[in-house]
């Protein structure tokens, strides 16, 4: 007799899939089209809203991340070093956070005192149209046109020299 998935069991492989990713959802996005992720918008902590229009003409170094996730909070120190030694004028660094507890990220932003803009997406709602991964920590080097340069899956050493030189020259483009 054919045995029928369990419910917990189901519930677990949905959410492994939201949580490890899904190729399908970036083969049908263009990121590579200027002003790709100009279009959605979140709420920064404050609860105002905020768009990735505000860093036109700029590169950016966006981060989606979780208080929830042990990567992300390995990565974010390093990030909020990358932050506040780059120019602010030609680079913009910005999390996104997608817990669901925005008291949370306001008190994990708090006690790790990171200084560069926090922006609030509960459950990737809002991004989820707009950027193509559902794996996190995931982080996107965009061009001052809007324009996707480079994606990274995981954790990533934002204080690495390799990373610091590709950051270099998405700026030469400025």
């Amino acid at each position: 007799m054919p045995t029928r998935p369990q419910p917990f069991v189901a519930v677990l492989a949905l959410a492994a899939a939201a949580v490890m990713g899904c190729g399908d959802v970036e083969d049908r996005m263009d990121l590579s089209q200027p002003g790709a992720l100009t279009s959605f918008q979140v709420r920064d902590l404050d609860g105002a809203p905020v768009s990735m229009a505000s860093s036109r003409g700029k590169v950016v170094v966006l981060n989606v991340w979780a208080v929830w996730c042990a990567p992300c909070r390995q990565e974010l120190p390093a990030l909020d070093r990358l932050a506040r030694d780059v120019d602010p004028r030609r680079v913009a660094v910005v999390g996104i956070a997608t817990d669901d507890d925005t008291l949370a990220v306001r008190e994990f932003v708090r006690q790790a005192n990171l200084s560069f803009p926090i922006w609030l997406d509960p459950g990737r709602i809002l991004t989820a149209s707009a950027l193509p991964g559902r794996a996190i920590p995931e982080t996107y080097l965009i061009g001052p046109d809007g324009r996707v340069r480079e994606r990274f899956r995981g954790r990533v050493d934002f204080d690495a020299p390799a990373w610091r030189a590709r950051l270099a020259r998405a700026q030469e483009s400025l």
